[in-house]
């Protein structure tokens, strides 16, 4: 599968997309059976992602080819769209499917904080001080789980 998957490179505009990581504090409270669970679910968005890939690159093939009827190649191009919008949307499930199964798992003190170590667009360094209250987060740009 390996090599399947390193056969396909990125086309230029999607080169930064990525599979969201989880946060290191977060990936250290997690049992064995659960990061191991995450991996396999990164690795299948992993496989989506390069999925995509393939998908788009062969949209944008056929976007040049001039010996197809209008019909037919307008009909491939909506099917290589679904593919993937179809592919997203799993993609998109299988993080929230992520999400929720680390919740049981986190310490108390980082329940008032879930929000901001989930966010797509953060990343959060927390430090639990003695409870929840005090528990303190500094976030920055950038993607996280």
């Amino acid at each position: 599968m390996s090599s399947l998957l390193g056969k396909y490179d990125p086309p230029e505009n999607c080169v930064d997309i990525t599979v969201t990581r989880v946060n290191p504090e977060i990936w250290q409270a997690l049992n064995s059976f659960r990061q191991k669970a995450d991996l396999w679910f990164a690795n299948l968005q992993q496989a989506l992602k390069k999925a995509t890939f393939v998908t788009l690159t062969n949209a944008d093939k056929l976007l040049r080819v001039t010996d197809l009827s209008g019909s037919t190649k307008k009909d491939l191009l909506t099917s290589s769209i679904d593919i993937v919008a179809l592919l997203g949307h799993a993609a998109s499930e299988i993080s929230i499917l992520r999400r929720e199964q680390m919740k049981p798992a986190l310490m108390p003190e980082y329940h008032a904080l879930w929000p901001l170590l989930i966010g797509d667009e953060i990343l959060c360094k927390v430090s639990p001080r003695g409870g929840p209250r005090q528990t303190s987060a500094r976030c920055e740009h950038g993607r996280i789980l």
